[in-house]
């Protein structure tokens, strides 16, 4: 019985869009009795998607730096395909410490990602400190060209933001801070891409200039975004809160907008209409005593 593993995977220059073949070459699993002749293939794999681009958080996944996952199904669990190349193109090989093949009665169910270990169909996550990617495929001995594997962004991500605000009675409305409370830890179902038992982090402020990049990344969900704000009209001025709620997709860089309307009722701005009265004449007799 081999030891190793080979598993060889092309991988397209346009990642997004590619075909990228992994091999694992015939053999006995160490804790499979009776296997085929037939090597577990995937015969795509890609990263479906936007790509979330960043400057502060962690690195996008890409074909040039998608060097290495993890993969888990009945017959083994956690198995890495690495490859040793310097720059991934669709020539790079990766490979593998064992050699595993599909059972001659069984269809089997991949879950692969890119985690730290991927020991079973769902994983864990304390905080986020990689672009997660998630997969799953089944295939059989009859899979001879490959069974597709087709990766997923698991987090979403806040770009740009820009929320303003109007007074129907007049005056201006400045807004002086965005906040939003990212979910950062939970369970990713691997076959799903669900989330699970997700908690919030610390809250976050956010730039509210319609051109920065707040590089925000969060567990795809539905947020509460906070908004503070003063309304001013004349030498009349008030801080408000309001709030507002926004679905965050998978694999997005998210333009946050949205612009809301009060009406501050109560501004009347003092003001006096005067009038002076004016000066008249007037003949007044004057009277003498006898």
């Amino acid at each position: 019985m081999k030891k190793n593993l080979l598993c060889a995977i092309a991988l397209s220059a346009a990642f997004l869009t590619s075909c990228n073949i992994v091999e694992f070459p015939a053999g006995q699993s160490a804790d499979c009795t009776e296997t085929s002749d037939v090597p577990i293939t995937f015969g795509a794999c890609e990263v479906s998607g936007a790509d979330i681009e960043t400057k502060a958080g962690p690195s996008k996944v890409e074909l040039a730096t998608f060097k290495e996952f993890r993969v888990y199904c009945s017959k083994f669990s956690d198995l890495e395909f690495s490859t040793a190349d310097s720059e991934v193109s669709s020539t790079s090989v990766f490979t593998s410490s064992e050699k595993k093949y599909y059972p001659f009665s069984e269809s089997l169910t991949f879950y692969a990602s890119n985690a730290a270990s991927v020991t079973g169909s769902t994983i864990s996550t304390t905080s986020i400190d990689r672009d997660l990617v998630w997969a799953t495929a089944s295939g059989s001995k009859s899979d001879t060209s490959g069974v597709t594997l087709a990766f997923k962004h698991a987090y979403s991500q806040i770009a740009k933001c820009s929320i303003s605000g109007t007074n129907t009675t007049g005056g201006t409305v400045t807004v002086n801070s965005v906040k939003i409370t990212p979910r950062t830890k939970g369970t990713l179902d691997l076959g799903t891409g669900e989330w699970s038992s997700t908690s919030a982090g610390s809250e976050q402020i956010l730039t509210n200039n319609g051109s920065t990049d707040n590089d925000l990344w969060l567990i795809p969900d539905t947020y509460t975004i906070t908004v503070a704000y003063t309304v001013t009209q004349g030498d009349y001025t008030n801080t408000r809160m309001t709030s507002g709620t926004v679905a965050l997709d998978a694999g997005r860089n998210n333009s946050l907008a949205g612009a809301f309307s009060i009406t501050e009722s109560g501004i009347t701005q003092v003001r006096f209409n005067v009038t002076v009265e004016a000066w008249s004449d007037k003949d007044v007799a004057v009277t003498f005593g006898s």
